[in-house]
């Protein structure tokens, strides 16, 4: 009891109590939002994605354009790949890597970076695709007239 009354006392007792409720509420917050925030990045990527696919959708030179982007993405990370594997089979970058398995994490992001940008453009192309099979339905394409436009007085 007696060091329950000394550590009330003390100002390392009380902001190390102080920092681990601030702390605990901080991370709940951050894990109460998170799911939000993920969802609502999400939402604006596809929105995004579906405006330049509405926009691009009828043009043919554009789409093939983003095609051979998303081809030419592709290369990019194949041949990143093989850089990397090329890189590996030098035995001094072999000796590094067992010596620290981190340093192999690290130098292997420019892989995963290509293919994150080849996958985003690949499935752009993919949903450029699909509104291109797609009608517009409007009064114009259904044959429909405003009739008091055409009427005469």
């Amino acid at each position: 009891m007696e060091q329950i009354y000394e550590n009330l006392g003390t100002l390392e007792w009380w902001f190390n109590i102080l920092f681990a409720i601030g702390l605990g509420i901080v991370v709940h917050r951050i894990v109460d939002n998170v799911p939000n925030w993920l969802s609502t990045f999400k939402r604006k990527q596809r929105l995004n994605r579906l405006k330049v696919a509405k926009k691009l959708r009828w043009d043919g030179a554009a789409i093939n354009y983003e095609i051979s982007k998303a081809n030419s993405r592709f290369l990019v990370f194949a041949l990143s790949c093989v850089c990397f594997l090329t890189w590996l089979s030098y035995k001094p970058v072999q000796q590094l890597f067992e010596f620290n398995v981190f340093v192999g994490m690290i130098t292997s992001i420019p892989i995963y970076v290509c293919e994150v940008i080849w996958l985003k453009q690949d499935v752009l192309v993919t949903e450029i695709l699909k509104q291109r099979g797609k009608l517009r339905i409007t009064n114009a394409s259904r044959g429909t007239v405003n009739a008091r436009r055409f009427q005469s007085h």
